[in-house]
């Protein structure tokens, strides 16, 4: 089956190493913890060194070439800041220093939401944000899409496919100018007291998700009881027993400051993504020259947040398997054939929720080959 196929690649996207504990399991093949196509670890700086592109010599700008500046929201996480300031220095570097970026404190622009709504009204130039709760885009956590990130890579991170082109025009639609595309992980339950990777464990099982309409559907149909909580209480939430497992990315459940708290780690074959977008007025006004220079350094930055992004969770893997904290718990084989079954329940709920997308939802199954 399918979904047997991306629990496998969606695990080995985690370094895992020999000494990895794991939960027991029936022993299908198709949820083997192997790793062998993950990237190799790498620290912060290693990462960029790595992922940036090859160094070039600064453009030299025209005689009557004007300064160029711009504002960009922090990220409300380190790892989102680090490629915010990598996007404002290489653009710096690229133009001679003609074209400058402020980066805005955290929290100056308020939520995601609002962040890319001042975007929008003009408040801030630049906005590196996560768009699921965006309508045009809140098709990207339909479970089962992208198998790995391998898929990932070629499906959604390719500037001329069809995912990435109904991204530019969805941005244009709103008055914005995408530039690029932010990894947002691949989403697994983070379980406390056993792992939920059985019809009876998950059975009436209480998982935090994030306030999202296509979650809850699809926890609805997997038959768990999903609870509405918001990022900044999950901890206490897990701490007094009001929910069994918390649904996120890896990497966030060290902004979550809960990873010495959950201790079963389960995938659930749902991919999301953020957008890099500049405001359409200040777009419209760069030069041709200038506009080319945004555009290779955004899409540079994509590059780079990808395979940083998988390290810094693979690193994460790595340090709480490695100390006995967490156990990779792939589902076994009557869940899997409950996600198969609620996979393509969740993604028709969706078209019947959403018959303005019909048409590219059925795009979207063709290009991921549903």
């Amino acid at each position: 089956m399918k979904v047997k196929r991306l629990i496998a690649a969606s695990l080995s996207v985690l370094m895992v190493i020999g000494s990895l504990a794991a939960c027991g399991s029936s022993g299908s093949s198709s949820t083997s913890t192997t790793a062998a196509a993950a990237p190799a670890e790498t620290t912060a700086a290693a990462a960029t060194t790595a992922a940036a592109p090859a160094e070039t010599k600064a453009a030299e700008p025209a005689a009557d070439a004007k300064p160029v500046q711009f504002t960009i929201n922090s990220g409300l996480v380190e790892m989102r800041d680090d490629v915010v300031k990598k996007f404002v220095n290489d653009l710096s570097e690229k133009s001679g220093g003609r074209i400058k970026g402020q980066i805005l404190e955290a929290g100056v622009m308020g939520s995601e939401t609002e962040s890319r709504q001042a975007c929008i009204d003009g408040t801030i130039t630049v906005s590196f944000n996560n768009v699921f709760n965006y309508a045009p885009m809140d098709w990207q956590w339909l479970p089962g899409a992208f198998k790995d990130y391998d898929d990932v890579k070629k499906l959604a991170f390719d500037p001329e496919g069809e995912i990435w082109q109904y991204c530019i025009k969805a941005d244009e639609q709103a008055g914005l100018h995408m530039i690029g595309m932010l990894d947002n992980g691949f989403r697994y339950m983070a379980a406390v007291k056993e792992p939920l990777n059985t019809v009876d464990a998950i059975t009436g099982a209480k998982v935090r998700i994030p306030n999202f309409p296509t979650v809850l559907d699809w926890y609805n149909n997997i038959q768990a009881i999903p609870a509405i909580i918001d990022h900044s209480e999950v901890a206490s939430g897990l701490q007094q027993g009001m929910i069994a497992a918390a649904d996120n990315a890896i990497y966030n459940y060290l902004s979550m400051g809960i990873q010495e708290m959950v201790h079963y780690i389960t995938p659930t074959t749902v991919w999301g993504f953020g957008l890099m977008s500049v405001n359409k007025d200040f777009w419209d006004q760069l030069s041709p020259e200038d506009q080319a220079l945004f555009e290779e350094v955004g899409q540079d930055c994509s590059e780079f947040y990808l395979q940083y992004y998988q390290d810094k969770t693979n690193e994460a893997v790595e340090k709480y398997t490695g100390n006995g904290t967490w156990e990779m718990c792939p589902p076994e084989d009557d869940l899997l054939a409950r996600y198969e079954e609620c996979t393509e329940q969740t993604w028709k709920q969706y078209v019947e929720s959403h018959p303005d997308q019909a048409d590219w939802i059925a795009t979207l199954s063709k290009v991921v080959g549903r």
